[in-house]
């Protein structure tokens, strides 16, 4: 986002010259941000400026609504990347066993399939969290 300052501020080096981002306060009290473009002209023998104002408030609040949007498409994408793999190496580990240990115990088969059923819960609760953080997150970005 354009930093804000104080146009007081910008007047120091040149002051019938300005330009950035700032506060300004309407008449019905409502504060809204404008870029303000500020420039000297000389009007009837006199130094003045000719200003521009541009509100920019919905500008800026659609922008910090896309990058929130973007923060939360990347904490799913690391979810997706990196926790749902865990469960899923784990059980496809575990069927390879299966699958190679054919004199495997009855007592080994039952921890192993434990285990692929805990580690099949655990991708299940992932799943269900990143449709979630997907919903709000479409949701949230809809009413905006």
């Amino acid at each position: 986002m354009p930093q804000k300052g104080s146009l007081k501020e910008t007047r120091v080096g040149n002051p019938y010259f300005a330009i950035g981002v700032y506060k300004h306060l309407k008449k019905n009290g409502e504060i809204i941000l404008v870029e303000i473009l500020a420039n000297p002209i000389m009007y009837k023998g006199r130094k003045a400026r000719v200003v521009l104002a541009n509100d920019i408030t919905e500008k800026i609040k659609y922008i910090e609504s896309i990058e929130i949007q973007n923060k939360n498409l990347s904490e799913i994408a690391w979810i997706q990347s990196h926790l749902v793999r865990a469960p899923l190496a784990r059980i496809m580990g575990i069927i390879q066993m299966f699958e190679h240990n054919k004199k495997m115990s009855e007592p080994e088969k039952q921890m192993f399939f434990e285990h692929i059923i805990t580690s099949a819960h655990e991708l299940d609760e992932l799943i269900m969290e990143i449709s979630q953080k997907a919903y709000l997150a479409k949701t949230k970005f809809a009413e905006e």
